[in-house]
């Protein structure tokens, strides 16, 4: 399946079935278009191409509502039923549960939770949120309700404010989780690993606790951000699209259960898990995994300057 948005937007994100868009006018949409997959689906199968225009996605909308804080969102992220807006004037929270109980988004008060320019957001499996902060540092977000944050040997560890805590303190332009630890990189392309402990399970009633260990200067570029020699032999075998081996032009992987996507600024290359290596041209201006359509985790979403594309791979088009 492949859901293709043909208008002007400047982000989107894929949650429950439920497509959130941000345009360019400043305008957070969100679109159920999920009898539409069903009925077409149906027919015809996985093997589906949808194309949503200006009037499907007035067709298809369910609520409207302006961006707190500025026209474009830096970044968003969805965890935990709360959607994470980054714009250039801070981070805001909004609650999203209720657009499945037909409360209108746009009667959802938004939160600020911190004034900071904020480059890029990443979840991670531990329901924390990384954050990088330009010349703020790394920021990390947690549930101080269910999780404790060990100040033990990190002289760098302050509060900025409740739930949100200072984990670097030089600059920072991009951010990862590996694991339980956070990667990060500054404006000249040197990569941090900040490492922790793992992390015990938590008895009932009581708090987990993220303890920090240290902080480490990568050598070269991780190895998260790589492609292994032998994805690179085994696509030549099978004459399949290039896969680079300059690994510095990979900005992002991400993994969901449709396989692998390597991300760079000219193209996406998705290494599925049944239908070999499939490659989306740029330019790329971001990509990210949502959950949606029977599924979770199961689509990519790459949004380019012309479109927005919304697949799960499971069909043999390109």
């Amino acid at each position: 399946m492949k859901i293709v948005l043909t208008e002007d937007i400047f982000d989107c994100q894929v949650k429950r079935g439920l497509i959130y868009i941000w345009d360019t006018f400043g305008q957070v949409v969100i679109l159920d278009i999920r009898q539409l997959v069903s009925e077409i689906s149906r027919d015809s199968g996985s093997n589906i191409t949808i194309e949503l225009n200006h009037e499907l996605i007035d067709k298809y909308a369910v609520s409207y509502g302006k961006i707190e804080g500025g026209v474009f969102p830096m970044d968003t992220v969805i965890e935990g039923g709360k959607l994470y807006v980054a714009t250039e004037t801070g981070l805001f929270k909004r609650y999203i549960g209720g657009v499945e109980k037909k409360r209108r988004y746009d009667d959802i008060k938004a939160v600020k939770l911190i004034d900071a320019h904020i480059c890029e957001l990443s979840t991670g499996r531990i329901g924390t949120i990384a954050m990088a902060a330009g010349k703020d540092g790394v920021l990390e977000l947690y549930n101080p309700k269910k999780m404790r944050i060990s100040k033990w040997e990190h002289s760098l560890t302050k509060e900025i404010t409740r739930g949100i805590y200072l984990v670097h303190g030089k600059d920072a332009r991009t951010v990862m989780f590996e694991e339980q630890n956070i990667v990060s990189s500054d404006k000249r392309g040197c990569f941090y690993r900040m490492n922790f402990l793992p992390m015990k399970s938590a008895k009932k009633g009581e708090v987990v606790v993220r303890s920090y260990k240290n902080t480490s200067v990568l050598e070269g570029v991780p190895e998260a951000l790589t492609i292994s020699n032998e994805k690179i032999l085994e696509a030549r075998t099978k004459n399949l699209p290039a896969i680079s081996t300059n690994h510095t032009l990979i900005r992002k992987v991400i993994k969901g259960t449709f396989g692998i996507a390597y991300i760079s600024k000219q193209e996406v290359i998705v290494d599925t898990s049944n239908y070999g290596v499939r490659m989306i041209e740029g330019p790329i201006t971001r990509c990210r995994m949502g959950s949606g359509f029977g599924g979770v985790n199961n689509l990519l979403i790459t949004v380019l300057d012309d479109r927005v594309e919304i697949s799960d791979f499971k069909s043999s088009f390109d």
